[in-house]
């Protein structure tokens, strides 16, 4: 079973040590628990183990990049949520990005106050359909139970089995 959303960690995926330093301190400034990793498998690695909030990830990464990452995550029906950060900033490199699976996506040079807000947007948008998920299974759950009795509001009976 997952950890709660509230213990899960967010991960910080970049090859600049600056640049995590600089993510890493924001994040936990607001209250955030922070993985890091500083390229694409231990990415996947860190992901599998950590089953982050929400991935901040850079693209331009050692040994798997990070839309390769992305990729592998949405192969594999992981939803976790992924932030590129990238100095890949054009706009077919953010089209592409969202393209293969980024939830939003953040240019370099950027300003930690905007990265601060569209972290909280996401896991905030994420987090709510939680909820939801989880209902609709255990509606679905409770589907498999109607076969077995009829339903009766007043006069009303409904028989699920002879429908």
């Amino acid at each position: 079973m997952p950890p709660s959303s509230g213990n899960r960690p967010i991960l910080v995926v970049d090859d600049d040590a600056k640049i995590v330093r600089l993510v890493k301190t924001y994040l936990e400034r607001d209250g955030f628990t922070v993985v890091t990793a500083g390229d694409g498998p231990a990415a996947l690695e860190a992901i599998a183990r950590h089953q982050p909030r929400l991935a901040v990830l850079d693209l331009m990464l050692p040994e798997m990049d990070g839309l390769a990452v992305i990729r592998a995550l949405r192969s594999q029906a992981l939803a976790t949520p992924v932030l590129v950060l990238s100095a890949r900033g054009g706009l077919a490199d953010r089209i592409r990005g969202l393209e293969d699976g980024a939830d939003d996506y953040l240019p370099k040079p950027f300003s930690p106050a905007e990265l601060m807000l569209r972290v909280k947007s996401i896991i905030r948008r994420t987090e709510a359909d939680q909820p939801a998920r989880e209902a609709s299974a255990d509606e679905s759950t409770s589907d498999a139970n109607l076969d077995q009795a009829e339903l009766t509001h007043g006069d009303l009976v409904v028989d699920p089995a002879r429908y």
